[in-house]
């Protein structure tokens, strides 16, 4: 992206390997706390969705 390339035609994983060498998490990779709770998911909305209840 930095010598002019537009954003739509890099591939992802090479943004985020770009994003990570400086540092940033792009949110690619879950970390090993990251936890659901049993029987819940979240919505595309963001709102809580009961699973196998």
């Amino acid at each position: 992206v930095a010598n002019g390339t537009l954003v739509r035609d890099v591939d992802p994983i090479d943004i985020q390997a770009g994003m990570r060498q400086l540092g940033a998490d792009p949110g690619d990779v879950p970390s090993a706390n990251a936890t659901f709770d049993d029987g819940a998911s979240v919505g595309a909305a963001g709102t809580l969705v009961e699973v196998g209840a």
